[in-house]
């Protein structure tokens, strides 16, 4: 019976492999083994992961869960720690050798992963999903390569992006070394919420993505380290969110934000795939307006017709430059 296997590195989308039980899984930092995490507190060959059948079950060292439930002959998964130097937990317990359940929590030396067992349908239902949305990608592509204006092609990037990743808001900043950083377009936020005081956790993680030109993507803001150590965050009851900096020949140029307060199943690589294409256009479109004068009348509310209120873009570009302090490049 194949298994689901999600990690949450922090910071990042979470990523899920698909466990096939006519082979075993090889875990670690090691290029060679056969799923690599890019992650320190990994060993190069920290785990494995391979098929069980019931009958075959061995002892583990984490209470009475031999045995507990299927009928002889129904496929579990093993986990076996390999002498790793961090460890391995399962729901907060060491375990070296283990027959893991459905839904069981994995920390491997403390990248989070959760375990599910699913049918044959429900992986094929995921591979096929993925190969949906990639479709879906390439034909928004070509809808949004019409001749538009700068700020109306900006403001359908943006509405894709929410779209696509399932959150209800976001916004898009043009940031230069020499100007301040000016709001372009938003999508679903409202003058009062970007009024919140709540809202310094949202321009907290704009503010990082300007320091270091890399993304950050979480797909529950209560167990990431960085945001969930901001209460403003949780304040505001957002639950996913993602923030991708705007780049062209390693210049930094803007970022593009988006965020959500509905539960789901959060972000996934083939997420910040999709997030990163569209950055990747939103680039585009801001260096071909480079000149001060164009990115200048772009940043105007009153000189587009995006249909966003006016004084929501004055209030957003002021709460963000009065947080944001330095940026790279």
């Amino acid at each position: 019976m194949p298994a689901k296997l999600t990690l949450h590195p922090p910071e990042r989308a979470s990523r899920f492999v698909i466990l096939r039980p006519t082979r075993a899984v090889l875990i670690g930092r090691d290029p060679a083994v056969d799923l690599v995490l890019e992650d320190p507190r990994v060993s190069k060959r920290h785990a494995r992961l391979r098929p069980d059948r019931v009958e075959d079950r061995v002892e583990d060292r984490v209470g009475d869960r031999v045995g507990e439930s299927g009928a002889a002959g129904v496929e579990t998964w093993l986990l076996e720690d390999l002498g790793s130097k961090n460890g391995t937990t399962v729901n907060g317990l060491p375990a070296i050798l283990l027959n893991l359940r459905d839904g069981d929590w994995i920390s491997l030396g403390g990248l989070v992963a959760r375990f599910e067992m699913i049918s044959e349908e429900a992986a094929a239902a995921l591979y096929h999903d993925r190969l949906r949305r990639l479709q879906t990608t390439v034909e928004m592509r070509h809808r949004l390569s019409a001749d538009l204006d700068p700020c109306d092609l900006l403001l359908r990037f943006l509405e894709s992006a929410v779209q696509l990743t399932g959150t209800e808001r976001g916004f898009v900043l043009a940031a230069s070394p020499s100007e301040p950083i000016r709001a372009l377009v938003s999508t679903g936020f409202t003058t009062d919420v970007v009024e919140d005081a709540a809202f310094d956790g949202s321009v907290g993680v704009v503010n990082k993505v300007l320091r270091t030109v890399t993304s950050i993507v979480v797909s529950d803001v209560q167990q990431d380290a960085f945001l969930a150590s901001r209460p403003s965050l949780i304040a505001l009851g957002i639950r996913t969110l993602a923030c991708v900096p705007l780049r062209q020949d390693d210049r930094l140029l803007g970022v593009l934000y988006v965020d959500g307060r509905k539960p789901g199943p959060g972000f996934t690589e083939l997420d910040l795939e999709i997030l990163e294409a569209l950055a990747e256009q939103m680039a585009l479109v801001l260096a071909s307006a480079r000149l001060e004068s164009t990115v200048r009348e772009l940043a105007s509310p009153m000189a587009h017709g995006t249909g966003d209120d006016p004084s929501l873009l004055e209030t957003l570009q002021q709460r963000v430059r009065s947080v944001t302090i330095t940026r790279t490049r």
